[in-house]
């Protein structure tokens, strides 16, 4: 699966979401079929909620945009 985004870049949630920083990718084998395999991408992104905390959530790549 190719990546859409780099490491650092600024991305949020499609549906809405603070603007997070992209910090790696993991990739996931999840099975289709009994036999078959699907690989997918999951991008690891960091922000601070409104308290301060850092929070470090894992999101299917395709529900991400760049951020403006």
């Amino acid at each position: 699966m190719d990546k859409k985004f780099k490491i650092g870049d600024v991305v949020c949630l499609k549906s809405g979401s603070p603007k997070m920083t992209v910090v790696r990718y993991e990739k996931v084998l999840k099975r289709n079929s009994l036999t078959e395999m699907e690989e997918s991408s999951k991008v690891e992104c960091n922000y601070y909620d409104d308290k301060g905390e850092l929070r470090k959530p894992y999101f299917e790549q395709d529900l991400l945009e760049l951020s403006e």
